[in-house]
């Protein structure tokens, strides 16, 4: 009688033990603040995420695009590396200047 009385009072304290741990976890003012910084973190990856996945999209249509014109790097050449044909002459303009006039 007596050890079914003492193993149920310690279920019953272990059990509001249990519960009191539990809410204190969930709900404490502490585990609140760190639950809000940690949604807000989540949220702004993967807002990065969604800009990341745009940028890797741009630049897959942009080496699809590279891959698949033939005159692609004879416009690049000429206009970021100043590459000309054997026979051509380069004429750069400078438009500072012509703006000024």
């Amino acid at each position: 009688m007596q050890t079914k009385f003492l193993i149920s009072l310690l279920v019953i304290l272990l059990s509001i033990l249990t519960i009191k741990n539990t809410w204190d976890f969930y709900f404490s003012a502490s585990n609140n603040s760190l639950n809000n910084i940690l949604r807000k973190s989540v949220i702004e990856q993967s807002e990065k995420n969604i800009e990341l996945l745009e940028k890797n999209k741009n630049l897959e249509n942009e080496i699809r695009s590279m891959q698949n014109n033939i005159g692609f790097a004879e416009s690049y050449s000429r206009e970021n590396l100043d590459m000309v044909f054997p026979n051509e002459i380069l004429v750069e303009i400078n438009q500072k200047a012509d703006q000024d006039e």
